[in-house]
Order: C-alpha cells, then sequence, then structure tokens
C-alpha cells in the first residue's frame, strides 16, 4: 500500500485486503478474460472509514487490454 494520508480527512491510518472481483452471487466487477477474475485491492481508513477501492498492479495489463479507454 503507497504510503498516501487519506484524501478525505489526511489520517495514515489505513487497512487495505485483496478480495475477488467476480461477484460471487453478483456481477463480475472485473471482467478481464474467459475463466479469469481480477481481484479488487480494498482500502480502508481506519479514522474516518472513506473506501477505495484500486485494481492491483499485476492486473493493469489486463485491464488496459481488456477496457475501452475514456478520454
Amino acid at each position: 500500500m503507497k504510503d498516501r494520508a487519506c484524501r478525505n480527512c489526511g489520517s495514515n491510518e489505513r487497512y487495505s485486503q485483496e478480495v475477488d472481483a467476480r461477484g460471487g452471487e453478483g456481477p463480475n466487477l472485473l471482467p478481464i478474460g474467459f475463466w479469469t477474475w481480477g481481484k479488487l485491492e480494498i482500502r480502508v481508513c481506519g479514522r474516518c472509514g472513506l473506501v477505495d477501492w484500486f485494481v492491483p498492479e499485476r492486473f493493469v495489463s489486463k485491464v488496459k487490454e481488456k477496457f475501452t479507454r475514456v478520454l
């Protein structure tokens, strides 16, 4: 996790965990290929509770291949 302060409250108390992006009962949140599921990194501020979702670096190249770039 990068050493950045929370963008909402400025706290450095951050927590992080990777979770499956395939959604289980819900939609595939990061469809990067057939039978291939990505992960999402969730970062939570320990002070204000702000939640940020990130694609881990190892999946960014697949996202660039499969998603449409928005200008």
